[in-house]
């Protein structure tokens, strides 16, 4: 055949390939290879087309083809890297690369590669010189600038990725990718703000690009703006159902906004796409743990470590589970392989000394919150759990001084002024302790809890027409609460009252003027101005 056919028939190939057309383009090469052995373009493209397809060792060993057939054919050495890129056989790679750059020193896109290959194996700062290589051979290089910006935002140079990231746009204002990745950078530099008007351009150049979607809900998640990231999410997911992180952040969302079934519907979602997502696993443990199924926190936690034995956030759920069910042993084995892995973490090292305190190793527990503290000086958990072991210890002088201190440093801690309400009540400092009582809706697991009544305020003992009070405790402290009722009434046109079925024939007998509420469901419906668990 003529040097003419042989071009239709390579042309061919390669048209159906920047078609997107991979099978066809395979095919239409390998018949290609037939009638010409000993062309190297062939076995270069080949080699392209089975790295596409993730067939790496054919890919290696169709470039080897090509290499052999032409040992100055640098495109096939810069493939050849990229395919071991890919392959994460990093070292391999740059040695390809740097062939093909000895072969041909001005070849822009070895450097870019090579770049990308050291960024893999986060050597960034020869990262950087290789990108700058690449640009300095051609100044409008858009990969190798978009490339450069994406180290600097890495290694937190968010000014200097931002240069980057705008010069490769002007060259490109509407390339979706490159917007985007400016995006990420403005929100890891906290502009959630210009972020999201990047994110809003990208949309009206392509309304299906999801991830912009799911940014702009991270977004706003960030501004608090809880209700519009919802919505964000929500869209992402509509256009990709299958996008594991749209699922895991839109189940985050709700479990914010405590819809904690539907929150675990999500995540049980991205774990059927992604069976080995670690978020997935940490978040739906913990959807669990809120909604009070422990038992099936714990077997998602185990079923998640299976995956990764060293996820520390799955670890966490798991002890908290364990503890809360007096299964203190088990959380202490738990508790020693995060240690095994972090073994100056404050955080872990408090947490293992909160179970000793649970097992009554007082003295083992004091010295785990000693260290915390000597890791952090102003960890204040740990100087309120030293603060218990005082109290526990009968030294509550000791103990008052304690919070006294951490108040004075954090007066705006829900932990630190919930728990010091139990020490008010031992000192018999009854107005401080109901007031610092108040803070357990701040706390866990409290702070989970989705009231019956959403929309109304709480009463502070005002005068109100219409008030319902609802049960928060057992039946024990019902019947304790229950006799500062007729009180309540005396100052309020119409009370309402939820509390133990057990105790309703009681009361009605006990309190004909006062509205009782037989069930939860009565109780929602019910019309008020204030209400206030009892």
């Amino acid at each position: 055949m003529s040097m003419f056919e042989k071009d239709v028939v390579i042309n061919k190939a390669v048209t159906l390939f920047n078609a997107g057309l991979l099978k066809k383009s395979l095919k239409e090469t390998l018949s290609a290879k037939k009638k010409y052995p000993d062309e190297p373009f062939i076995y270069n493209l080949l080699g392209v087309l089975y790295s596409q397809i993730g067939s790496f060792e054919d890919s290696i060993k169709n470039y080897s083809k090509a290499i052999k057939l032409d040992p100055k054919y640098f495109e096939a050495y810069n493939n050849m890297g990229v395919a071991y890129t890919n392959w994460k056989k990093i070292d391999k790679a740059i040695s390809y690369f740097d062939r093909a750059i000895q072969i041909s020193p001005l070849y822009a896109e070895a450097y870019n590669n090579k770049g990308n290959a050291l960024k893999e194996k986060r050597e960034y700062e020869l990262a950087i010189e290789t990108y700058e290589k690449s640009i300095h051979l051609n100044q409008n290089y858009i990969d190798a600038l978009s490339n450069l910006a994406m180290v600097y935002d890495i290694l937190g140079n968010f000014t200097k990725a931002q240069k980057y990231f705008n010069r490769a746009l002007l060259l490109d204002p509407s390339n979706t990718s490159l917007l985007y990745n400016l995006a990420n950078c403005l929100f890891n530099s906290e502009g959630y703000k210009q972020a999201i008007e990047v994110c809003k351009k990208i949309i009206k150049l392509d309304a299906s690009f999801y991830y912009a979607y799911n940014r702009l809900g991270l977004c706003y998640i960030q501004l608090e703006l809880e209700i519009e990231a919802k919505e964000f999410f929500e869209k992402s997911i509509k256009i990709n159902p299958n996008y594991v992180e749209g699922l895991t952040n839109y189940g985050f969302i709700l479990q914010k906004l405590r819809n904690y079934s539907l929150a675990s519907y999500q995540f049980e979602k991205a774990l059927k796409i992604d069976p080995n997502s670690d978020e997935a696993f940490v978040n739906l443990s913990r959807a669990y743990f809120d909604q009070g199924r422990l038992s099936k926190a714990i077997e998602v936690a185990k079923s998640g470590l299976l995956v990764k034995q060293t996820n520390i956030p799955l670890l966490k759920n798991l002890i908290a589970a364990l503890l809360f069910l007096n299964r203190f042993d088990e959380a202490s084995v738990e508790c020693k392989k995060i240690l095994s892995i972090e073994n100056k973490d404050p955080n872990t090292i408090n947490l293992m000394g909160t179970i000793l305190e649970k097992q009554g190793l007082y003295d083992q527990a004091k010295k785990h919150f000693l260290r915390a503290l000597e890791l952090d000086k102003n960890f204040a958990l740990a100087k309120i759990n030293i603060a218990t072991l005082y109290q526990l210890e009968g030294n509550i002088e000791k103990a008052n001084k304690i919070y006294a201190d951490i108040v004075n440093e954090q007066s705006d801690n829900p932990e630190i002024l919930y728990r010091r309400s139990a020490l008010a009540f031992k000192l018999e400092h009854f107005k401080e302790g109901w007031r610092y009582y108040e803070y357990r809706w701040k706390v866990s697991p409290q702070n989970t809890v989705i009231w019956p009544i959403q929309d109304k305020p709480l009463w502070t003992g005002e005068r109100a027409d219409r008030v319902v009070l609802w049960r928060e405790q057992g039946i024990g402290d019902d019947i304790i609460f229950l006799s500062l009722v007729p009180e309540v009434s005396q100052i309020c046109s119409r009370l309402s009252v939820y509390v133990d079925p057990r105790l309703q024939e009681l009361c009605k007998r006990a309190m004909p003027e006062i509205n009782l509420i037989s069930d939860e469901k009565t109780l929602k419906r019910e019309k008020c101005d204030y209400h206030l668990p009892i």
